[in-house]
């Protein structure tokens, strides 16, 4: 499981690693399924690799290093 985390959270580190968390919104999150699409990753692997990357954003908001309404709106996409 570690590893997934690992390589749902490359592509986004990649691009947006030095973005405030309270500028990631759904736009930048459909950036980064591009961005996994465009590496040759199935459907089915960019699905659960855009899961794990849902559930640190809920992480974040319990340990409050991200807003709730940042990660409502990447729950909404």
């Amino acid at each position: 499981m570690l590893y997934g985390y690992k390589a749902a959270l490359r592509p986004l580190i990649e691009l947006y690693g030095s973005t405030p968390v309270a500028d990631f919104d759904p736009r930048s999150l459909k950036a980064v399924r591009q961005s996994m699409l465009e590496r040759g990753w199935s459907r089915v692997s960019i699905n659960k690799q855009v899961q794990f990357i849902r559930s640190v954003f809920i992480w974040a908001v319990d340990e409050g290093l991200c807003p709730s309404a940042v990660a409502g709106a990447v729950m909404m996409y």
